[in-house]
């Protein structure tokens, strides 16, 4: 039975309030299904448009995944060399000296969440300059002892992504944004890919991000401030993309092992996709639903003022994507979920 992607998106709106709604499905090689509904600003006059770009926020760390793999898989097939052997420049504590890419990919290596609150008030947009400021951050990290040993506990770490971000600088001699976009996203054909909140040449030409406060929508402008995470972070999630790339990139995944074994081996693309703790891969939750009799992969994102879903059925061949400029995440996040249930009821 055909998808009626423009009534879920509309009734998504409805019932949320949200600013703007993207709603995407395709299975298979079939022809993607997209519709967008609301505005680019809240109260503004201009609607988002099918090609426009959204945030993807901590969706981002697969593509950080990917780039680590492709690194390393011929060397180290389950990525397990361990992280003092790869920053042998680095003062690190004993207690991280069987910590390996694997533990940093699973987020179980046992570093913090986040960076201290500080941290994220650093504004550097050079490349060069990041990986300097990176390499100091993690050096401050990774001279204390771990929390947990390695492997034996999971928690959810823009730190530990951030980490490999470095790794993959260190081990190229490249900043980290040109890698992703020259070993990922340009061989996956994201055209519409790019770093940081997305912006055009002019106000409105892009959906702005709005911050929740007490209920009202702030838009937060990226031509007069700071309307993302800071650049140093950029391996955690950063990334913007259009509704029909989100979908594209979530089809790799579900093809792998036909048609993009130039980026990595098959055995590779399945360990990603393969969880470890707490139903957690390698950027990916992978977990059984019985709404869907079998397996759902997925991963969300958020900067705060963006949120962004999107789920792999393996079963079927199906991706869908769910996208929003509005910082009421955990609305949102309710809300897609029920539709995505709603759109595979019949699967």
């Amino acid at each position: 039975m055909p998808i009626n992607v423009d009534l879920i998106a509309k009734k998504l709106r409805e019932q949320t309030g949200l600013t703007a709604v993207g709603v995407g499905v395709v299975n298979g090689n079939e022809q993607p299904e997209i519709a967008v509904v609301g505005t680019r600003r809240r109260n503004g006059s201009v609607p988002v448009c099918l090609d426009d770009h959204w945030h993807i926020g901590s969706v981002g760390k697969s593509l950080t995944a990917i780039l680590v793999a492709s690194l390393f898989e011929d060397d180290f097939p389950n990525l397990d060399c361990p992280i003092p052997e790869l920053l042998p420049h680095l003062n690190i504590h004993e207690s991280w000296q069987e910590c390996t890419l694997y533990h940093l990919l699973t987020s179980t290596s046992g570093l913090p969440g986040n960076f201290p609150l500080h941290v994220l008030r650093i504004q550097e947009e050079d490349p060069h300059r990041l990986t300097l400021i990176r390499q100091v951050l993690i050096a401050k990290a990774l001279s204390k002892p771990a929390k947990n040993k390695c492997g034996t506990s999971f928690q959810y770490s823009n730190l530990g992504y951030t980490v490999l971000g470095y790794i993959a600088e260190i081990t190229t001699g490249q900043p980290f944004q040109d890698l992703v976009m020259q070993r990922v996203v340009e061989p996956m054909g994201l055209d519409n890919a790019g770093f940081g909140a997305p912006k055009g040449l002019h106000e409105d030409d892009q959906p702005m991000g709005h911050r929740v406060i007490f209920g009202y929508r702030k838009k937060i402008n990226p031509f007069k401030g700071v309307a993302d995470n800071p650049a140093l972070m950029a391996p955690a999630g950063r990334l913007h993309m259009s509704l029909a790339d989100l979908l594209k990139y979530g089809q790799v995944h579900l093809s792998a092992n036909n048609s993009h074994k130039t980026i990595l081996k098959n055995a590779t693309w399945d360990l990603l996709h393969q969880p470890y703790l707490n139903d957690y891969g390698c950027g990916w939750v992978s977990q059984e639903k019985e709404w869907v009799r079998g397996r759902v992969i997925w991963h969300n994102g958020s900067n705060g003022l963006w949120y962004t879903l999107l789920i792999l059925l393996p079963r079927t061949k199906t991706v869908l994507a769910f996208v929003t400029n509005d910082g009421a995440i955990k609305l949102a996040e309710k809300s897609f979920w029920e539709a995505a249930k709603e759109i595979t009821a019949d699967y």
